[in-house]
């Protein structure tokens, strides 16, 4: 995946999400908008010990329908939302 060209940034990063999730844990989501791609990142919001089950899973809503790319640089098909749980992210190509 790392070979995948999501162009040049559109936007600056910013925050999309804010809450606590069903773990107790709070978390914010980030956005950034590519020439190709959609990225959206979960980090690590405290220093408590993290949980990263599951359990943490936000679901987030995407601007458009769009493929999301898989670690071995393949597409999945296209979905609507995207489920991150903690301190992960994803890439979706439009």
């Amino acid at each position: 995946a790392v070979e995948a060209d999501v162009g040049h940034p559109r936007e600056k990063r910013h925050s999309i999400a804010s809450g606590t999730d069903a773990a107790g844990q709070k978390y914010r989501i980030y956005a950034r908008d590519f020439d190709h791609a959609y990225v959206v990142i979960r980090p690590q919001v405290d220093w408590r010990p993290q949980i990263y089950s599951d359990s943490t899973g936000i679901v987030v809503p995407l601007p458009a329908p769009m493929r999301p790319l898989h670690r071995d640089g393949s597409f999945g098909p296209a979905i609507s939302s995207v489920t991150l749980r903690n301190v992960e992210a994803a890439i979706l190509f439009k």
